[in-house]
């Protein structure tokens, strides 16, 4: 077995990726500072609704082979470097590898870390719903993408009256039925995939807060309760520490710094039930922009490989002799499955005159091109008597059948 191969094949690819990976991350940066800049004016009679300006995040994958990279000025200038230092110095591609493998090996310990924590808890079902009760200090809060769960501690359940521990419960019900939970897991991956943006680390607070408004408003939303009475339940529970906090649960409090109890206090205490028509309108309003985003983006990007049509000679110093469309040479160059039939006779005209005396030329065709400058394949085969006459058939093997071509076109 051809080791060699398989390993050039493997550090092709890893580059490849990483070459994307790093783009997207860059580029996702500006991106970042306009959802920060629209949530820092969002009216305040809105903040419930401010969890939806985190979703053209969920873009940052779709940055990764924009055409703009390689055709703009602007930005082969400032962006090119890390295609360079991706491919001069591979000891880059393989450190940012290794630091997302360290950030998922970092969030795979914490979270079996709280689930060996949170083992063996009681089941109950309170107010129709299945929760697990911890003897930790720990308050309330969901966690589980798959297969959520709620938990709460015995001491909010021996403190608090029936009612306030069924908005507890329904608070995190809220989450769990909202997708809140995904949308943490969907961040924490994306914060993997794409570290070299620091932005992703700094903003899983502001998200979290906007998590827990949107659940708040859901909440008072689906239920009758006084905004007063449940900012008065959101209050009782700061005592309790949040000590096992994971990457993807959701707790009651969200946080306490008085900053934010004080922002999601007074946004609990303005709240007023938005009509069905103005909250959709909302949503509707959001999709739109990131789908058309969406579409903009993958318009403008390369494709997952581009198909070759051109057919082209050279001679021993490789300058270019013929450069057409195989659609052109009909009648001249017929390619089939593992041979190529040539007629010497009508290629002589479209050459130079003096070709003719090589003592051979090189002709390439098909194949396919990733990126401009990366990766890329075609088929090609010498003809050792440029000066025959009438047609020749030429064998070649086909490389794009090879497993490592199927692969690197998938990718």
């Amino acid at each position: 077995m051809d080791y060699s191969h398989i390993l050039k094949t493997a550090d092709f690819f890893f580059c490849y990726i990483v070459i994307q990976l790093g783009y997207a991350a860059i580029m996702s940066i500006p991106l970042f500072i306009f959802v920060l800049l629209i949530r820092l004016i969002c009216p305040k009679k809105l903040y419930g609704y401010r969890l939806l300006l985190w979703s053209p995040i969920l873009l940052v994958p779709l940055l990764a082979r924009l055409k703009i990279y390689y055709e703009t000025k602007f930005f082969v200038k400032t962006l090119y470097w890390w295609y360079i230092l991706c491919g001069e110095h591979r000891v880059i591609v393989y450190l940012y590898i290794l630091s997302s493998l360290s950030l998922l090996l970092l969030m795979t310990v914490n979270h079996r870390k709280m689930k060996a924590t949170l083992g063996f808890l009681e089941q109950e079902t309170l107010y129709g719903e299945t929760v697990y009760i911890t003897d930790l200090d720990v308050g309330a809060f969901s966690t589980g993408v798959l297969r959520p769960k709620i938990i709460i501690s015995r001491s909010v359940l021996n403190e608090n009256a029936e009612e306030d521990i069924r908005l507890i419960i329904l608070h995190e019900k809220e989450h769990i039925h909202s997708g809140h939970l995904l949308m943490l897991f969907i961040w924490n991956v994306l914060r993997i995939v794409y570290w070299l943006n620091p932005l992703f680390h700094i903003c899983i607070k502001l998200l979290r807060e906007d998590i827990e408004l949107n659940c708040d408003m859901r909440v008072l939303k689906n239920s009758n309760t006084i905004p007063h009475d449940y900012g008065k339940i959101l209050l009782n529970q700061i005592t309790h520490k949040n000590e096992i906090m994971a990457k993807n649960t959701s707790l009651f409090l969200g946080g306490q710094g008085f900053s934010y109890m004080k922002s999601r206090l007074q946004s609990i205490s303005e709240y007023k039930k938005q009509s069905k028509l103005l909250h959709f309108s909302y949503i509707a309003c959001i999709c739109t922009v990131v789908l058309t985003c969406a579409v903009m983006l993958i318009t403008n990007s390369y494709p997952r490989y581009t198909p070759l049509t051109d057919v082209y000679i050279y001679n021993y110093k490789i300058e270019s002799l013929l450069t057409r469309d195989e659609s052109e040479l009909k009648g001249v160059i017929e390619i089939h499955e593992d041979y190529i039939d040539i007629d010497m006779d009508k290629l002589h005209p479209m050459l130079p005159a003096k070709s003719l005396d090589e003592d051979w030329l090189f002709l390439s065709w098909g194949g396919y091109l990733k990126l401009p400058g990366m990766g890329g394949a075609g088929n090609g085969v010498f003809i050792d008597e440029p000066k025959a006459t009438g047609k020749i058939r030429i064998p070649y093997i086909n490389n794009e059948k090879d497993l490592d071509v199927q692969l690197i076109k998938w990718m």
